[in-house]
């Protein structure tokens, strides 16, 4: 059975934490007008399913029919059980719990694709992707000790 448009549009607007229609057009980078002439034909576009899930690590299927799991992958499903004598990760899925209730659809998304590419099979993707932030890691140890050096009279 077909889902119906509106249902649809609704779990774009869950899964992207907003309020209203116009908000998801804004989101999607399309006219508001385009919404409402998706439910009008009775058809969403498969593209906005895509950018939402891409977006946000929601589930595809979950976006078009609301069954299944709504979150792609095993990612946020509960931290696995430390190994014994191991305290520090509980502590670790703290700190990434509570970053993620900071980030937007677009953060939550970039991260969800690093995740995906440092569990990917692709080696060369990964060890570019572990530069990189080593890099970005360097820069901001840089500034902070520009910022926590003593300022000259």
């Amino acid at each position: 059975m077909p889902q119906e448009p509106r249902d649809i549009i609704d779990r774009l607007i869950v899964a992207l934490d907003l309020k209203t229609q116009a908000q998801l057009a804004a989101s999607l980078e399309i006219r508001p007008q385009s919404i409402v002439s998706a439910l009008n034909r009775g058809e969403v576009p498969e593209a906005w399913l895509y950018r939402v899930a891409y977006r946000t690590g929601r589930s595809i299927e979950w976006l078009k029919t609301g069954k299944g799991p709504a979150w792609h992958g095993a990612l946020l499903a509960e931290p696995p059980a430390p190994a014994y004598g191991d305290k520090s990760q509980p502590e670790m899925w703290q700190r990434v719990s509570q970053a993620w209730a900071h980030m937007d659809a677009d953060e939550r998304g970039l991260l969800l694709r690093c995740v995906e590419i440092l569990n990917g099979s692709e080696h060369d993707l990964r060890e570019h992707l572990i530069a990189q932030v080593k890099l970005i890691d360097e820069m901001a140890q840089a500034r902070r000790t520009k910022r926590a050096r003593p300022k000259r009279p």
